[in-house]
Order: C-alpha cells, then sequence, then structure tokens
C-alpha cells in the first residue's frame, strides 16, 4: 500500500517538473498575452496590443475613451474615442473624406488648452485602409498629440498618440510606427 502511494507522489512530481520546466519565460508569456485580441468599451472594435505596450481599456480612468493602451514606460499613451458627428458632418465625411473633418478638429483645444499645428492634415493609405493624420503640439506642455482619423463601418474614430516634451525630444518616429501598427491590427465588428 505504501508504495502505490510513494509511487503516485513520485509520478505528480514528475509531471509537474516536467510542466514547470516546459514553461517559457515570464518575458514568452508577457509577449504571447499582448499578442491578445482585445475589444473597445464600446464593443465595436477589436485590436492587438503592440509589443511593449499594455491595455488600459478596462481602467477605470479609461471611462471616456473606446480604448487606451499604455507604453510600457508610461513613455505614451494611445486612446481611440468615437467622433459623433451630425447628418451635416457625415454628409460632409462622404462627399469630402476625413480632411475636411481632420481640419475641423485641429482647431478645438486640446482639453481647454490652445495647441498650434505641426503636421496638417494628410490622408494616407496603409492595407487598403484610408487614415487623415494630422499633429499638434500643446503650447502649456509642449506635449505632442498626432491624431489619426479612420473610418469603421458608418463610425468614423480617432486615434491620439500622446508624447509628453521629455520623450518627445528623443524623438517619435518609433510612436508614430507603433501608433501605425497598431490601427493596422484595429477592425471593426458589426454588431
Amino acid at each position: 500500500m505504501r508504495a502505490g502511494i510513494a509511487l503516485r507522489s513520485a509520478l505528480v512530481a514528475l509531471a509537474l517538473a516536467s510542466l514547470t520546466g516546459c514553461s517559457g519565460s515570464p518575458e514568452a508569456a508577457r509577449e504571447s498575452s499582448a499578442r491578445a485580441v482585445h475589444r473597445s468599451r464600446d464593443g465595436r472594435l477589436q485590436y492587438v496590443t503592440p509589443p511593449g505596450w499594455f491595455d488600459a481599456t478596462a481602467d477605470s480612468q479609461a471611462a471616456g475613451h473606446a480604448v487606451w493602451i499604455i507604453r510600457n514606460d508610461y513613455g505614451a499613451t494611445l486612446t481611440i474615442d468615437e467622433v459623433r458627428l451630425d447628418a451635416a458632418a457625415v454628409a460632409m465625411v462622404g462627399t469630402g473624406g476625413l480632411e475636411p473633418l481632420a481640419q475641423l478638429l485641429m482647431t478645438l483645444p486640446s482639453g481647454d488648452r490652445p495647441v498650434r499645428t505641426v503636421g496638417a492634415p494628410e490622408t494616407v493609405e496603409r492595407d487598403g485602409k484610408a487614415y487623415c493624420e494630422y499633429a499638434v503640439e500643446v503650447y502649456e506642455t509642449g506635449d505632442l498629440l498626432r491624431v489619426v482619423l479612420f473610418r469603421a463601418g458608418e463610425r468614423v474614430y480617432s486615434s491620439t498618440l500622446v508624447v509628453p516634451a521629455a520623450v518627445r525630444e528623443r524623438g517619435t518616429e518609433q510612436l508614430a510606427e507603433a501608433q501605425a501598427a497598431f490601427l493596422g491590427s484595429v477592425s471593426w465588428i458589426s454588431l
């Protein structure tokens, strides 16, 4: 009887040791979780968080955003928000594209703080999708806001990359590439 219990215990210990020995590193676990597909707060978008970023959409501080992701070192944030349009604006976007809407949106202050234009609205196409992007700087802080408008079904969304002034001094090219890659992963879900 004791031999049977000892044998079972040895088999359990051996099974646990082999499972532990085969498990990946914590970095691999983070990378695989970074590739998980997430859903926006409104349930209309799904996306993949890029490597080096984490999804904070479920956080209570993200309540005003459909999507909120943060770079692991907290050096930048990316949000997606629906742009609410009235009938006239929907017609304008339907005939003139996203650039006239971007021209209008960039004149609005950022959180009641004045901004200056750093990059004028420009329409670009990536992977068959049209985007309109522009950049503004917040006078007060020197933070860069890189905004990309895109359509998802009948809706228009804006993705805002916020780059603090201190991080901006080190360059924003990699962050702009991360935003483009992130937006490439976004897809619309028909509800």
